[in-house]
């Protein structure tokens, strides 16, 4: 498994395209750059807009894809996002209680899986003061309005995706809704979808050992 931060982010180099089609031209330079002809890829969050970009671009490139607490910008009918969640994304001190609204579910039992994950970080963070800065965060912010809007989205094109695809998230997503991943789904041939019932847009750290035995099996 090889992990990356992209152009810009925590410890990489460079600066943050402003289009997530621009930064999947960045994840193809790096896997390019590592000799690889053909690879699986699994995105979460920014990294399911770039995922996806990619296999739309670079078709050839792309084993299997898995969209993870993601979805395809500009879906019809997409519910708004409630302006407690802008207000917590864009808060310019992140703490625990924000971390835990956005990330987790608001069962006693997903906040307390919520607060363990957070330390599982922590001595790496500790060690790399790694971080996302405020002009990276802010091109960021920029290319999720466009993708949001439909402006240079996924959408229109999922159909293009022929490859085995595992689209999953959390119920209880309160920054990509999870009606977003059940209407990507509808639109592709090859696609399955997976949500957890008592999770939001962290399940993947929330359940570790449930997805990560559902991700091998769909590698295999």
């Amino acid at each position: 498994m090889i992990l990356f931060d992209n152009a810009g982010v925590s410890e990489s180099t460079g600066q943050v395209a402003l289009t997530f089609a621009g930064m999947a031209e960045t994840a193809v330079d790096f896997i390019s750059t590592l000799g690889l002809t053909q690879v699986d890829l699994l995105g979460w969050s920014i990294g399911g807009f770039i995922s996806q970009m990619v296999a739309l671009n670079h078709p050839d490139l792309v084993r299997r894809l898995l969209v993870v607490g993601s979805g395809p910008g500009g879906v019809p009918g997409s519910p708004a996002l409630d302006p407690k969640v802008a207000e917590t994304m864009t808060a310019s001190i992140s703490t625990e209680e924000h971390f835990l609204y956005l990330f987790f579910g608001f069962d006693e039992a997903s906040q307390r899986a919520g607060k363990e994950s957070l330390k599982r970080p922590e001595p790496r963070l500790s060690k790399s003061h790694a971080e996302v800065g405020a002009d990276a965060w802010g091109r960021q912010l920029l290319a999720i309005m466009k993708w949001a809007g439909g402006d240079g989205s996924a959408w229109d094109r999922l159909e293009e995706i022929a490859i085995p695809v595992l689209v999953a998230n959390g119920a209880h997503d309160v920054m990509v809704d999870a009606g977003d991943s059940f209407a990507m789904v509808r639109r592709m041939k090859n696609a399955t979808a997976l949500f957890y019932g008592d999770a939001g847009h962290a399940f993947l750290f929330q359940h570790p050992d449930m997805f990560g035995k559902t991700t091998l099996d769909f590698l295999r």
